[in-house]
């Protein structure tokens, strides 16, 4: 009787497999023929960090930029399709695997399937996001007085003799999460200011919530788990890895709650503004805890990223100082040097190197020629589109001056860190606002004469959102004086 049932087991697999390689709508499509018959190759990718890179090597082996890696599931890497896929009419609606990114259980402006949903609470917070508005901020929404701070943390760190290490992701970090609690609710989170005071001479201790954006991280590595296994393991992987992360989290939660509860301002808060649209409290609440990591886990990395590379590389530092004392405009994004060194970093810094999938309409579309069906899951991953050989020679090199170059068509197509089309980053002006006022404040002040890395590159798991390998990027400073 069991082996009857071991063996129908066994023949049906076998049926789904032929089925699936050879008759299935995508069975025309190349790709691993093991990630063509299950899912389970490519959640096992997914989970390992190790997808993007696995897709830009499968693309260059089979000489595809419409490849199939899982039953249902294809990864473009052809720049002429971007606009097919996430910009005409509204992009193609994102698929299923968004909903495991919904918080506390509530759909966020990135979460969110419904496009109409969506579109209601982003149209109510976009205004708040206009450079003539973040430039003119006052008080708490200040950018500039929170990258003062971290300056002064960076210029006391310095200070300390001998060779001692900071860790510019922790503080980057800080400053991201101040600038971006600030800028929305018009409160601080204090990140900042947390352990200033400290006169230890070694490392000074991470970031109390740390722990917090790495289990929001977390999140991408499950991401393509069904919703139910989802919860299960994520719940396992925080309990397992890091018992510190629920403290955190809770923590975390607790501010925005407290945020939310005080009487909104609904001009001037994020908030407010959602409140003032219609959402409830608790919509409100997911919304702002999504937005906060977001702003704060990208913009945070990019720029330690950034900053990584100038210690590396003296010329380019020294070309940016010099434009910077050179140039009179005080709008720093007019700078070519300095956008070109921030589009470097902004390229390199892998916050989200994985597909952003969506699913094809019914009545199917054509993709770089060929022909998908409706309901499929169709994705281009930034990594390997910034990665991508003929828009980026040399690619996994930091090089500033490339973005001097002549233009050219499928460098643009291929850049996107802060998505496509109607639903792309809405807080992109934000982010750039800081890590503009960031690295030119952090150059002006000399503060990186003498240091040097404490590791020769930096690795980035690449899982949804992507995170740095040992969650720090050290440097020191060899002669301090």
């Amino acid at each position: 009787m069991l082996a009857d049932g071991l063996i129908l087991v066994c023949l049906l697999l076998l049926t789904v497999a032929v089925y699936r390689l050879t008759l299935h709508p995508l069975s025309h499509l190349p790709g691993p023929w093991v990630f063509c018959i299950s899912s389970l190759p490519q959640w096992t990718i997914v989970f390992l960090g190790i997808e993007p890179q696995t897709l830009a090597r499968y693309h260059r082996r089979y000489n595809t930029q419409v490849l199939r890696i899982a039953p249902n599931l294809v990864s473009i890497s052809a720049p002429t399709a971007l606009e097919t896929i996430y910009v005409a009419n509204g992009g193609f609606r994102k698929d299923g695997r968004y909903r495991n990114f919904d918080v506390n259980g509530q759909p966020t402006i990135f979460s969110a399937i419904d496009k109409a949903y969506r579109d209601v609470r982003a149209k109510a917070v976009l205004p708040l996001f206009a450079p003539t508005r973040i430039r003119a901020a006052e008080g708490e929404q200040n950018v500039q007085r929170y990258v003062e701070k971290f300056i002064a943390r960076l210029n006391g760190a310095k200070s300390l003799s001998g060779t001692h290490r900071v860790d510019i992701l922790d503080l980057s970090l800080r400053l991201s999460m101040d600038v971006m609690a600030g800028y929305m609710f018009d409160r601080s989170y204090g990140a900042l200011d947390e352990d200033s005071n400290s006169t230890d001479r070694s490392q000074r201790g991470k970031f109390s919530e740390s722990p917090w954006l790495q289990a929001i991280a977390a999140f991408g590595y499950y991401s393509m788990l069904p919703p139910w296994l989802f919860t299960k393991a994520l719940l396992i992987h925080t309990s397992l890895w890091d018992p510190a992360r629920g403290a955190s989290v809770r923590r975390v939660g607790e501010f925005v709650k407290s945020v939310v509860a005080e009487e909104p301002r609904a001009t001037s808060t994020y908030h407010g503004r959602l409140s003032a649209a219609g959402a409830t409290e608790d919509e409100v609440i997911g919304i702002c805890g999504g937005s906060l990591f977001a702003g704060t886990s990208s913009t945070g990395q990019t720029l330690a990223t950034i900053l990584f590379h100038l210690v590396r590389q003296r010329d380019v530092r020294k070309r940016l100082h010099q434009e910077l004392r050179e140039s009179a405009s005080t709008d720093l994004q007019s700078y070519p040097y300095l956008k070109a060194v921030v589009n470097e970093g902004l390229r390199l810094a892998m916050t989200n190197p994985a597909p952003l999938t969506r699913t094809v309409p019914e009545g199917g579309c054509h993709v770089d020629g060929v022909y998908l069906p409706g309901g499929v899951s169709v994705g281009a991953a930034i990594y390997v589109m910034h990665h991508d050989e003929d828009a980026f020679p040399d690619p996994f090199s930091f090089r500033p001056e490339r973005w001097l170059e002549v233009s050219d068509e499928s460098r643009e197509q291929c850049f996107f860190p802060f998505g496509l089309g109607s639903r792309s980053c809405i807080g992109r002006n934000l982010a750039l606002y800081e890590l503009y006022e960031a690295v030119a404040a952090t150059v002006k002040s000399d503060v990186l004469e003498g240091a040097v890395t404490c590791q020769k590159k930096i690795v980035v798991n690449g899982c949804f959102n992507g995170e740095v390998e040992g969650h720090a990027i050290e440097i020191c400073w060899t002669d301090s004086r």
